[in-house]
């Protein structure tokens, strides 16, 4: 038997006298799950609360494809009252042991992205989650530099530099040091630096530079035309003043943000071709406003499964792809927007999973999950 934590599910419809009502919550990829009005008062709600398409947390115990109610955290707004919270066991708290793998000390730097936190319900502390996969670090407010909070927020896929201030047996603390730029060689305290060194530390800086621009240079392309369709352009995308380090006529798309790891990008701003002159970068030829290249794909990705996942503080459930090639990610895009498939589907990239859903930009937007249990395969036709 296994049970399932706050498992995401929609209310299917309720019905009955008060003395003998009944109705079902729905799950996708998995059974309808029964709920009686007795339970509904036990747990510290009532039928009317019961609306079809209001969307509910539960906790539930799976045996042998059959589902049985634990407790109901949430229907719509309304949350469970205190009384009912009684009634049921408490839920601990999912333990995350460090890796062993990873040698942790104070005073390290991590780069990392904002896993949760930092938002209307935990306003005073967030979690980030490192891009080595380890364990995330939890930051305080205290330990957080307002003009980066403001920035992690309107973009949760921002790489910053933790600090690890403490270690402990179940979790890191640390502290946000900035957001993540190339990190130069410190000056020795009390000395005076010899030609030598001078040399090494430019020949460093040099080699971070070359490399950072190959990476930029390595990024997937995108395909974006003028808003009114007269024309299309395939660039590297680029954010801030990444462009200024790249060669001579390389064709960009200047972008709000992109994720290193998913190749996520948010925010289409302007087309242009980078120009050198005189030893200075300059744009040439600007061109937007811009919208994304309409995608003609009629092929189909079929799902390896259906399976559960953990994606933040919450269990859902998504069809499985797994996409290889950049064609693969347009065709399981395309059927999301044309509705030839879940609107939550769960990939596999880079050997781990994510969950998400389509964007209005018809790029899927990724989060970072993990697999609890395939509940359902794929059967071949």
């Amino acid at each position: 038997m296994t049970t399932i934590y706050n498992l995401a599910c929609t209310v299917k419809f309720f019905c009955g006298t008060k003395e003998n009502s009944y109705g079902f919550f729905s799950v996708p990829g998995l059974p309808d799950l029964h709920v009686t009005g007795k339970k509904l008062v036990n747990f510290g709600f009532s039928p009317e609360d019961m609306q079809s398409r209001l969307k509910a947390s539960v906790d539930v115990k799976l045996k042998e494809g059959k589902m049985t109610l634990v407790t109901i955290h949430s229907i719509g707004d309304v949350m469970a009252a205190a009384s009912a919270a009684e009634l049921v066991e408490p839920v601990p708290a999912p333990k995350q042991a460090l890796p062993e793998s990873r040698a942790v000390k104070v005073g390290d730097i991590i780069v990392a992205t904002l896993d949760n936190g930092f938002d209307e319900k935990h306003p005073d502390y967030g979690f980030f989650h490192p891009l080595d996969g380890s364990g995330n670090i939890f930051v305080h407010i205290n330990n957080m530099d307002k003009d980066v909070l403001r920035q992690v927020n309107n973009n949760p896929h921002l790489w910053v530099d933790v600090m690890v201030k403490e270690v402990g047996e179940k979790r890191f603390s640390g502290r946000v040091q900035d957001i993540n730029r190339v990190v130069k060689a410190p000056k020795p305290k009390g000395e005076t630096w010899t030609a030598p060194q001078k040399k090494l530390v430019k020949e460093e800086a040099l080699r971070q530079k070359e490399a950072r621009r190959q990476k930029i240079l390595a990024r997937a392309k995108v395909s974006v035309q003028l808003a009114d369709g007269s024309r299309n352009f395939y660039g590297i995308p680029v954010t801030a003043d990444e462009w200024q380090g790249l060669p001579d006529q390389t064709l960009v798309v200047l972008v709000a943000s992109y994720n290193e790891v998913t190749g996520y990008v948010e925010g289409l701003r302007e087309v242009f071709k980078v120009s050198k002159k005189g030893g200075q970068a300059e744009k040439d030829t600007p061109r937007f406003p811009l919208g994304w290249t309409p995608k003609k794909v009629q092929a189909a990705l079929n799902p390896t499964g259906t399976g559960l996942f953990q994606v933040g503080n919450e269990t859902v459930t998504a069809p499985i792809y797994e996409p290889v090639s950049k064609c693969d990610w347009e065709v399981l895009e395309e059927m999301m927007k044309s509705g030839r498939t879940a609107n939550r589907v769960a990939v596999i990239a880079t050997g781990k999973y994510y969950v998400g859903d389509v964007t209005p930009t018809g790029k899927l937007h990724q989060l970072p999950a993990k697999l609890l249990e395939v509940v359902k395969f794929a059967h071949a036709d």
